[in-house]
């Protein structure tokens, strides 16, 4: 390296130093122009660029923000922090494959971060809503198998309806499982928001004394609504108790008797849901990291503990 290299880059420093100083300031503008000088003498520092960038952006012209940020990623691959603005650009301009893989190579930076795996998660819309479904009925398993066991002890669960049940609920939750596979998010929501509404007027309009027979029906049709429940259910990731508890008082279940077989029928659906959401994602090539398939086990860390307290 040249005398002259070297005072150039002493001087580069200077000014970067004095964009800084700026920058902390707010004085964005004056800012630029110091990192512009710095670039002149010095092209090659990535920081220089990822600091002008960093102005750049600050003022609302992201494009040049852009330019300067894969120039960084050219000299640096590595730049971090480079790849986090990057990111944070498309995702203000919901350019979301372009953030989305931004935070794949973020990740494979720093794979334990669990901001970029939320943000990564957050960022590919197509496989949100499946994602929280699966983490959904995963989440249950041992709420159901808790409460569950709560009400057997109470004599509150039906075991033989359940044995007469089971098949008829794990094909509906088979083939729930299969057509989530073939779902967009978008359609998911549109089918779980359906289905809540209509969970929801229940509350309005359901009188008590409402009875189709006086005991559930041990034919095809009994078989046919065990299927629906569980199909249902598992496409909006749920225990199935808000179909199952209206269905069973319709054939003269007590209310107690109801919800206590409705946390076994909770059982049978999330048990094999789960790993049919598992099964699903990982057919479709998913791969986040701490997620198997479309469950967050990130997700099931953080909130299954505190559920499983307030289980009934």
């Amino acid at each position: 390296m040249t005398a002259d290299n070297i005072a150039d880059k002493e001087l580069a420093l200077d000014h970067f130093m004095q964009g800084e100083f700026l920058m902390n300031q707010g004085n964005y503008a004056l800012a630029i122009l110091e990192f512009q000088d710095a670039i002149e003498l010095d092209p090659n520092a990535s920081t220089i660029h990822v600091s002008i960038s960093d102005g750049y952006r600050r003022i609302g012209k992201l494009d040049k923000a852009e330019n300067h940020l894969l120039i960084a990623l050219e000299l640096d691959p590595k730049e971090q922090e480079a790849f986090e603005m990057l990111g944070q650009i498309y995702l203000a301009q919901q350019r979301y494959p372009e953030a989305k893989k931004i935070y794949n190579e973020l990740i494979d930076l720093e794979p334990d971060n669990i901001d970029y795996i939320f943000t990564l998660a957050e960022v590919d819309e197509s496989i949100r809503m499946h994602l929280s479904i699966g983490t959904s009925l995963a989440n249950i398993v041992p709420i159901s198998i808790i409460s569950a066991l709560n009400h057997s002890k109470r004599e509150s669960v039906d075991l033989s309806f359940l044995r007469f049940i089971f098949v008829s609920v794990i094909l509906g939750v088979v083939l729930g499982s299969f057509v989530v596979s073939f779902l967009k998010g978008n359609s998911l929501i549109l089918i779980y928001s359906t289905l809540l509404m209509i969970v929801a007027m229940q509350f309005f309009f359901w009188k008590d004394e409402w009875r189709l027979a006086n005991e559930y029906p041990k034919n095809i049709l009994g078989h046919s609504l065990g299927s629906i429940i569980g199909f249902l259910a598992t496409l909006i990731g749920v225990g199935g108790g808000a179909m199952s508890v209206p269905i069973l008082k319709l054939y003269n279940f007590t209310i107690h008797k109801a919800i206590g077989t409705a946390a076994g029928i909770g059982i049978i659906i999330t048990i094999p849901g789960t790993i049919g959401f598992i099964m699903a994602g990982t057919l479709n090539e998913i791969s986040l990291p701490w997620s198997l398939g479309y469950v967050s086990l990130l997700g099931l860390l953080m909130i299954t503990p505190l559920t499983m307290i307030g289980a009934p």
